[in-house]
């Protein structure tokens, strides 16, 4: 009887997999180095917290209790492919752990890292096990490569032995909700790089919504929401608990959005263009206790951020607070220049290159097809003193910049 389960390793397992792999023959038959030490261990956790991952390990837990490994390999590769590799440590064999476990890390590899295919190659003679779970997995002999004569310590012990190589297809249409997780992880990596100190933004608006803000519960407004990251960390915040709705132009974020909030959440999700009064007519006025624009405003017009202004202003209550972070400008020469560099030399390639793949989903590119067909974008860096001045014009009594990092600022004004 097993109960099997794999969770990304992290130090929690460290030293149970390292008992496990200094088993001195575990390394005649997989990748495992021979006398594996700590730092092997620490150097498969440090690679699963890299950005951009190029290999991702599991434990394989049998009831709870750490009894192997799974690992996927070679991510980086242009193909949207990725290596299976897995090991189980001596006393845990013999009862389909690797098989149920690497199963169930397949399908994190294609639902969730939407990979097209998978490959494995094992020694043809000298490991049947791993042969026989390959193909219970599904896979079969990967016949765009011959057996690969063994080299090194696999050829001291098993002269003459191959390596044989299989490949796994994705099997069925990807499960949306899984890649929406990853899309959503990589997404905040990549957005926290492209927007600095983002967090630290989130940080003071739910500092500042807890000093300023009383009641049994917040009606809060998340205005061009994305992906819903600020939803998210507002419904973590605790107490006062919070009813937010969350509204967006673009079909994409909102798609996103729905299936990375649950959905029993008290969460009301509109689709609606922030240059109009459409969005807002539906929503009652002056029953919302604050509302935040993330990095969105310099997609509108200039001639429009008075209309904007003026809806959030009709759905806030008296005493209400706003909250603009947003690029900005401010910075002026080369300390202007310092914030695009800055931006340049810290985003990575992770996120474009899922987001290559995640736009192919058949949802995503029907969405992305009805964005492209109603949005027109627009970028203008407003400086904080514009925001002001459109924010009093529009009846705020109080409007002022309260945070800025490098080219991003947030202005926050008081109902």
């Amino acid at each position: 009887m097993t109960d099997v389960s794999i969770q990304i390793l992290d130090e929690s397992h460290a030293e149970a997999l390292l008992q496990l792999a200094r088993d001195p023959e575990l390394s005649w038959t997989s990748s495992v180095p021979a006398e594996c030490g700590r730092t092997h261990v620490a150097a498969w956790i440090k690679d699963n917290d890299a950005a951009p991952r190029s290999s991702l390990t599991f434990a394989i837990l049998d009831r709870g209790v750490v009894a192997g490994a799974v690992t996927l390999k070679r991510l980086e590769a242009p193909d949207s492919s990725g290596e299976l590799a897995f090991w189980v440590g001596r006393e845990h064999r013999g009862k389909g752990l690797a098989r149920k476990a690497a199963g169930l890390v397949l399908g994190h590899a294609f639902d969730r890292l939407l990979l097209d295919y998978i490959h494995a190659h094992v020694l043809r003679d000298r490991n049947p096990a791993s042969r026989r779970t390959l193909e219970a997995l599904g896979f079969t002999a990967d016949k765009s490569h011959s057996d690969l004569p063994v080299e090194g310590r696999f050829a001291e012990r098993f002269a003459g032995d191959a390596w044989t190589f299989y490949r796994l297809d994705r099997p069925k249409p990807v499960a949306l909700g899984e890649a929406v997780v990853e899309y959503q992880r990589l997404w905040n990596g990549y957005m926290s790089d492209y927007c600095g100190g983002r967090t630290s933004c989130f940080e003071l608006v739910e500092e500042l919504m807890r000093q300023m803000l009383q009641g049994e519960a917040l009606n809060v407004l998340d205005i061009g929401c994305g992906t819903a990251t600020f939803t998210t960390r507002q419904l973590l915040a605790g107490k006062p608990p919070r009813r937010i709705t969350a509204v967006d132009g673009s079909e994409k974020g909102l798609l996103v959005a729905r299936h990375v909030i649950a959905g029993d959440a008290p969460v009301t999700f509109v689709k609606g263009d922030l240059a109009d009064n459409a969005w807002a007519s539906g929503l009652t006025a002056g029953s919302y206790d604050a509302a935040f624009l993330g990095w969105v405003t310099h997609e509108i017009e200039p001639r429009h951020l008075l209309t904007l202004y003026g809806n959030i202003g009709q759905l806030l209550r008296p005493g209400g607070l706003l909250f603009n972070a947003d690029f900005m400008d401010g910075l002026q020469g080369d300390w202007r220049n310092l914030g695009g560099d800055y931006q340049r030399r810290r985003l990575g390639t992770a996120f474009p290159a899922f987001n290559a793949r995640f736009e192919k989903l058949p949802d995503v590119a029907a969405a992305i097809t009805r964005d492209r067909q109603t949005r027109t974008r627009w970028t203008v860096r407003h400086a904080p003193d514009v925001h002001k001045q459109r924010l009093l014009e529009a009846g705020f009594v109080d409007a002022e910049e309260v945070w800025r990092y490098l080219g991003s600022a947030m202005v926050m004004a008081i109902r």
